[in-house]
């Protein structure tokens, strides 16, 4: 469904990159060859958190046009959260996108985006992110649940939400203080966490399938090791967020969380067993089991570095 848009509307898309030059130019590159409604303005805000300002030259590469204008920003600390916020911090405009450095849009990218979240009332909309890999990668790898991400039609509910692709209202990202929180800014997680707490206070964002980035997978992270390390991180997060955002009877939670995760784990262990000739079957449920043992880390409070 296409909206009318009758007067002009500002839309900042926030990057944070870091050390990524490459895939920075060939997104940037992306958004630049948008296909925008002509009343639609782009500030493009990206936030550099090499303090060495790794990314200037890439971005000074591309010249403000009449819908587009570029930003630059040095964030020296090593944290994401403070990263985005600084993107968040410097954005005018009356939507806020977000999108990672290691991504590209397609083309209609950004319309998708604005044509549901006017369509269906929304707060914020997610989009569809498909993983792209080098040729030599394996299937195993890439049919795991960590690159083979689910699809969501259009307007349901989004709950798998994070800042890989999404739009969102700027009003809503500014009534929160940060808004992203720093103490996730090493661990990760801090996306899910913002949009989790929003989301329990009544905000709507809901999934938008048309709305498609394309992530790159390189090298290092297409191996076991790095792969069992995300499943662990991923289900740490999960727990963790879920943890904090329970207000009310938070140690009979976690007793709760620790039963439940100990009859995942045996199941986990069982299917590994049971499925074993099937290499990519078994790395899914040793996938499973990995994450699972992250969630219970974050019960008893053991949190890794995604970004140390």
């Amino acid at each position: 469904m296409n909206i009318e848009i009758n007067s002009q509307i500002v839309l900042s898309v926030c990057i944070a990159t870091f050390k990524r030059s490459e895939l920075l130019k060939k997104l940037l590159k992306s958004i630049e060859q948008q296909e925008l409604h002509d009343n639609i303005r782009l500030e493009i805000i990206v936030v550099d958190n090499d303090k060495n300002g790794s990314a200037r030259n890439i971005v000074q590469g591309f010249s403000d046009s009449q819908n587009i204008n570029y930003f630059y920003f040095i964030q020296p600390e090593k944290n994401i959260s403070l990263t985005r916020n600084l993107g968040v911090k410097n954005a005018s405009g009356e939507y806020i996108l977000f999108i990672d450095d290691d991504e590209y849009a397609d083309n209609k990218w950004i319309m998708n985006l604005l044509n549901t979240l006017i369509s269906f009332n929304a707060d914020g909309v997610f989009g569809k992110v498909t993983s792209y890999f080098l040729p030599e990668v394996p299937y195993w790898i890439k049919s795991c649940f960590i690159y083979n991400r689910p699809s969501f039609e259009t307007g349901s509910p989004a709950t798998f939400t994070r800042s890989g692709n999404c739009l969102v209202k700027s009003s809503l990202l500014h009534s929160v203080d940060g808004p992203f929180d720093p103490l996730y800014g090493i661990t990760g997680g801090s996306d899910t966490m913002l949009f989790g707490s929003l989301i329990k206070n009544g905000a709507k964002f809901v999934n938008c399938n048309e709305a498609e980035t394309f992530e790159f997978v390189p090298r290092q992270r297409a191996t076991l090791q790095w792969l069992t390390k995300r499943a662990f991180r991923t289900g740490n997060g999960f727990a963790r967020r879920l943890i904090q955002l329970k207000k009310k009877n938070k140690f009979l939670f976690k007793i709760r969380f620790i039963l439940i995760g100990i009859s995942y784990s045996i199941l986990s262990l069982s299917l590994i067993l049971i499925l074993f000739p099937s290499k990519s079957k078994r790395i899914h449920w040793f996938l499973k089991l990995i994450a699972n043992s992250g969630k219970f880390a974050a019960v008893f409070g053991y949190f890794p570095s995604e970004y140390s």
